[in-house]
């Protein structure tokens, strides 16, 4: 017994878009024509300008400024799509079709919380099972959180929590997996793949990744110069290409064997490079010293006992999985967040303060300390344009312990450091943010909020 194919829940019948440029019209999509049927995928693939974009675009009813649709219909749930009024166009956007953007980070509003974010994009499935269904850990934590404490990954499954949350039939996925490490790229396409199945979604993926297109499609559609030269089942497709720019295409990724190895004893250009005529102390100093530093966000720890040093001249790179604290060891080494513990340092002559580092130092040109320059400091003349961070002593610079006197957000324009503005309290929640040329900085006590603003030189 065979089971009959479903009908196609989206079907895009000879499309044509095109764009205004002066007084001409730039056919950018020229006679596209596609199905998709339900708990299936068609991925959209083709270089650059190829109108894949677009296509996607109009299941929702979108199309961009100075476009204007010159032939042909889109379909979604027997439904045409720019024949609805705009409000039956608006329940379908989000109820019907859902799109998972392609930068999650810049697709959440950073200054709602997240929680907030998913109540707000309707449904009635409570946020913690939201987030639970897309495997995010801890989800009543999760939801207080702002985008900014996420990584990459956990804003991609926020992403797609959103979209699921009205139940729609049709899920628009735009480049799905950019900008993430290739195991949290893997979680997230097995993810889309496990809620297709369970909610029964036909699904367009638009990916320029050809190894995301042969995992998840079932069926390719290959677009070039905005028309459709091929379309076939994802595994013939990408085993027997019919059509030559297909065959480009494939041919063009990039295969380790390509590159080929040299042979060993094979002779070669070497470059000799001059021995160093004696190595100072100065040289083999670390310029920045991390002794297990834990961050912690809420009750969840980011970075655990993570100990590190920098000679100057050294590059150190941090690598790892979204998730696995590398953005907030550096966000904490400039500043923007202060560790739960240990201590992070900036040796004297090394750091982004100046010779004296970081934050904190007695350095000439630190931003704070007892030298000059600094917010709690006694001397003069150092830089006065950075924030002064906390009190210290010493050649180093403390960049981040959570210990120590009052940072001020704003260093003030004199070298005296009786000027500095220094906060009533070292209580609350303190940063500073530059722009046009001014300093603008804020401490929060509860529900009130005080701001003042310092020039910068």
């Amino acid at each position: 017994m065979t089971t009959s194919p479903k009908a196609p829940i989206v079907s895009v019948d000879t499309l044509s878009v095109a764009y205004r440029s002066g007084g001409d019209e730039v056919p950018v999509v020229r006679e596209v024509s596609l199905e998709v049927s339900p708990g299936r995928t068609l991925a959209l693939v083709g270089e650059s300008g190829s109108g894949k974009s677009t296509v996607a675009a109009t299941l929702l009813g979108h199309l961009r400024h100075g476009s204007r649709i010159t032939g042909g219909r889109v379909s979604v749930d027997g439904k045409d799509v720019f024949a609805l009024p705009a409000r039956e166009l608006r329940r379908l956007r989000g109820g019907t079709v859902a799109m998972v953007a392609q930068n999650a980070g810049q697709a959440l509003t950073p200054s709602m919380r997240i929680g907030r974010q998913i109540a707000e994009a309707g449904g009635e499935v409570p946020v913690t099972d939201l987030l639970e269904q897309v495997r995010l850990p801890s989800p009543r934590e999760l939801a207080r959180r702002y985008p900014h404490e996420l990584s990459g990954g956990q804003q991609q499954r926020v992403a797609i929590a959103m979209a699921i949350a009205a139940r729609p039939k049709v899920l628009v996925l735009d480049e799905p997996t950019t900008g993430l490490d290739v195991i949290t790229q893997r979680g997230v396409l097995d993810l889309i793949g496990a809620l297709r199945e369970e909610l029964g979604l036909a699904a367009v993926l638009v990916s320029h990744d050809l190894g995301v297109v042969a995992r998840m499609a079932d069926e390719v559609c290959v677009l070039n110069a905005g028309r459709v030269v091929e379309t076939a089942p994802t595994r013939r497709l990408f085993a027997a290409p019919a059509d030559p720019y297909t065959r480009r295409l494939l041919a063009s990724v990039p295969r380790i064997a390509d590159a080929g190895l040299a042979v060993v004893g094979e002779d070669g250009t070497r470059e000799i490079r001059p021995r160093a005529a004696s190595v100072g102390a100065a040289d083999v100093a670390d310029v920045v010293d991390v002794r297990e530093v834990t961050i912690d966000y809420g009750a969840s720890r980011a970075v655990d006992g993570v100990s590190f040093s920098v000679r100057r001249g050294e590059v150190l790179a941090l690598v790892g999985e979204s998730g696995s604290g590398k953005s907030t060891i550096a966000w904490s080494l400039a500043g923007l967040r202060v560790p739960s513990g240990g201590t992070m340092r900036a040796a004297s002559g090394g750091g982004p303060g100046g010779s004296s580092g970081g934050p904190s130092g007695d350095g000439s040109d630190g931003r704070s300390g007892d030298g000059s320059g600094g917010g709690s400091g006694d001397g003069s003349g150092g830089r006065s344009d950075g924030p002064p961070g906390r009190s210290g002593s010493g050649g180093d610079g403390d960049l981040g312990a959570p210990r120590g006197g009052a940072r001020s957000p704003c260093a003030a324009p004199s070298s005296s450091s009786s000027r500095t503005p220094t906060p009533r309290s070292t209580r609350g929640v303190r940063w500073a943010t530059r722009y046009g040329g001014r300093c603008a900085s804020s401490v929060r006590r509860g529900r009130g909020a005080r701001r003042r603003r310092a020039p910068v030189s």
